[in-house]
């Protein structure tokens, strides 16, 4: 499994998303290599109705990498369960 973090814009046509300015998208993703689990979380996420900036890390995790009770344990089990979770932390635009 692999966490990458993004950092993301709303597409200009994601009428949803248009009160939205920088925002980070963490990824948990069950892959084994991680060109697929990059290509995995750029589809999702554009599929979102986000645009990708840049990649900003990446690096292989298992749920044991995380103190107890950690809120990203649980986004590795639903990436083991559903084969990735994404959070998007997102920040009101700027006027």
């Amino acid at each position: 499994m692999y966490f990458l973090r993004y950092e993301v814009l709303p597409n200009p046509n994601a009428a949803k998303l248009k009160d939205f300015g920088n925002t980070i998208a963490l990824c948990w993703i069950r892959q084994a290599i991680q060109a697929k689990a990059d290509l995995q979380a750029r589809i999702s996420i554009e599929q979102a109705g986000w645009e990708i900036r840049y990649l900003e890390e990446v690096y292989p995790v298992k749920r044991e990498d995380y103190q107890p009770d950690h809120p990203a344990q649980r986004s590795c089990d639903i990436a083991e369960q559903k084969g990735e979770h994404i959070v998007f932390i997102t920040v009101p635009k700027k006027d």
